[in-house]
């Protein structure tokens, strides 16, 4: 999250006009990774840049409520995270992970960061942000690729593997 945090604190000295939600439930107020959390913001003056969500329960709301998916963490199993943000057409800039990479083409259905350097995930942020066009064509690519994670095909597809198994 200190990542995350540090990507607000560019973004802030920048002067971008951004608001950064971190999502997820909240440990207890005394929680100390928490307040470290929490005297960063404080000391960056980022209190106006930074929200925390809690737990979401109705993914649908969160994603109106943003312009673009930041993940900047390289453990993720599955990747669910990234597949949510296709199917609501937010692009998505992530830090490369085995799940990120078997999911997004960089720069066709969303953009992978190699290196954990906030001015990487800045330069897209700006380059989404600058570019309409290129925005919806990620967002609509993002979206036609997550229809392949669909249930109904994805089990037709755990059918067909498990015929030829047998």
């Amino acid at each position: 999250h200190i990542f995350f945090l540090k990507i607000a604190k560019l973004a802030k000295e920048k002067s971008l006009d951004l608001k950064f939600i971190i999502i997820g439930k909240l440990p207890t107020e005394k929680d100390k990774y928490y307040l470290s959390l929490l005297n960063y913001i404080k000391k960056y003056d980022l209190d106006k840049h930074i929200r925390f969500s809690g737990a979401i329960h109705d993914i649908r709301n969160i994603y109106k409520q943003i312009d673009i998916l930041i993940h900047p963490f390289r453990f993720e199993s599955f990747g669910r995270v990234y597949i949510e943000s296709m199917i609501f057409k937010v692009p998505l800039i992530a830090l490369s992970s085995d799940a990120l990479n078997q999911l997004v083409k960089n720069g066709v259905n969303g953009f992978v960061v190699d290196e954990e350097d906030e001015r990487l995930f800045i330069e897209k942020i700006i380059l989404l942000k600058n570019n309409l066009r290129l925005y919806n064509k990620i967002a609509n690519a993002a979206y036609k690729y997550s229809t392949t994670y669909i249930s109904s095909k994805v089990n037709a597809n755990f059918l067909n593997i498990y015929k030829e198994v047998i």
